[in-house]
């Protein structure tokens, strides 16, 4: 055999094999978030909600940023707050990541499963106010009594505020109906129950509002605004499965 057949022979067993590797199957080969991308997006979207917070609703914006996939896989950031003080002078504020999956998005309408996984963190403002006598009455300045000028001209020039907070773990499940209100805007109304955990830890740790406080029910409505459906460029030509499974998700 010469070198000729020698490197005939090594040529056809090369070509086999590297034709075998590429029919190697795998396990996620039919696991749909692992297919091929056909469609990115982007966009934006700001809410107004109300939720519990220790056992009281109160209103609650905020705003999300996230990537899509395909049309149903969306995963960003979140954030939210609630407006406004208790008696306590507490407030509370709510982020993390946040993922999405929405079923059938090219139906006009249509329902969408929101998951935030992040932090509720809790705080509150004290007061050390150390008034102090100065100055003098002038209603009384026969008596030539002296007053608490912070209390009666309504100024304290030695007032000192602390804030105290409490950070806890944030899991959020929730429950959207959105309606496709144009191209490149869609319009939801939602529910959600936050599930605060944890001992909390922070700086002085001396919060009025604990985890379970934290923790309720919500609603909220709101709208996405930006690209869902940009076409990701194919470098191979569609098949007849590939036809199919377009018109499949069409028909959705």
């Amino acid at each position: 055999m010469n070198i000729k057949t020698y490197a005939m022979v090594f040529g056809l067993l090369l070509t086999g094999a590297v034709t075998k590797a590429q029919e190697t199957k795998t396990l996620f080969d039919n696991w749909k978030p692992m297919k091929k991308v056909k469609t990115v997006g982007i966009y934006i979207a700001p809410e107004m909600g109300a939720g519990q917070i220790n056992g009281e609703f109160r209103p609650m914006p905020g705003v999300s940023a996230m990537a899509i996939l395909n049309k149903r896989w969306s995963a960003g950031v979140t954030t939210y707050g609630v407006m406004g003080h208790d008696g306590n002078n507490s407030n509370a504020v709510f982020g993390g990541l946040k993922l999405e999956y929405t079923v059938m998005p090219n139906r006009l309408l249509h329902v969408s499963f929101p998951l935030v996984l992040g932090m509720a963190s809790s705080f509150d403002r004290s007061m050390d106010q150390r008034n102090q006598n100065f100055g003098f009455d002038p209603r009384n300045i026969q008596g030539g009594r002296n007053f608490n000028h912070n209390q009666q001209v309504g100024f304290n020039n030695n007032q000192r505020g602390d804030y105290n907070q409490n950070a806890y773990m944030l899991i959020q499940p929730g429950l959207q109906t959105e309606l496709n209100l144009f191209k490149y805007g869609k319009v939801f109304v939602g529910a959600n129950y936050r599930f605060a955990m944890g001992e909390g830890h922070g700086d002085n740790q001396t919060s009025t509002l604990s985890a379970s406080q934290l923790s309720g029910f919500s609603v909220n409505s709101g709208i996405k605004l930006g690209v869902f459906d940009f076409k990701v460029k194919k470098g191979h030509h569609r098949g007849p499965r590939d036809r199919e499974e377009n018109n499949r998700r069409h028909r959705e």
